[in-house]
């Protein structure tokens, strides 16, 4: 499996990281999954990973559905005193690494006004490819999700 950069380390989501990452997703999403949805990302053999510092404690996840030669990132997280130190970057080169053998493009949504994020995902290679309507739900109302592409080349 590859690396994270000192000081993270990269494995796969395990049962006993349900809490933590449940946990993780409250403090990051106003509209959090539970930790039954983690397990059943789980159970049903979605590439679930995390991110651990050197404590071990969990600081970021991310989850994608592969089917056929396509991926969907439909989870990923870092947690807020994590922020802005590249794992978020890290984590998606890795995951892209590994899915690239099998993988030709993995396509993510992303809230519109989530400008840090739009902008991590296009330095990756990501590129707009629509929208989604009133996709996520906000403390007013709704927001638009900006979907978003990217090829992976053998």
């Amino acid at each position: 499996m590859p690396e994270m950069p000192a000081p993270w380390q990269l494995r796969p989501m395990q049962e006993a990281d349900l809490a933590a990452v449940a946990t993780l997703e409250a403090q990051s999403q106003f509209t959090p999954w539970s930790e039954q949805v983690f397990r059943d990302c789980l159970s049903e053999g979605y590439l679930c990973r995390v991110v651990t510092d050197v404590a071990g404690a969990v600081v970021a996840f991310v989850i994608i559905y592969c089917v056929l030669d396509e991926a969907h990132v439909l989870n990923i997280a870092v947690a807020p005193g994590y922020q802005r130190r590249g794992i978020a970057a890290a984590l998606l080169r890795e995951m892209m690494d590994v899915l690239r053998p099998d993988t030709r493009c993995l396509f993510l949504e992303v809230r519109e006004s989530n400008q840090a994020a739009r902008a991590l995902y296009q330095r990756l290679g990501f590129v707009g490819t629509g929208m989604r309507r009133n996709y996520y739900r906000t403390a007013d109302g709704h927001e638009d999700a900006v979907l978003m592409r990217c090829e992976l080349p053998a």
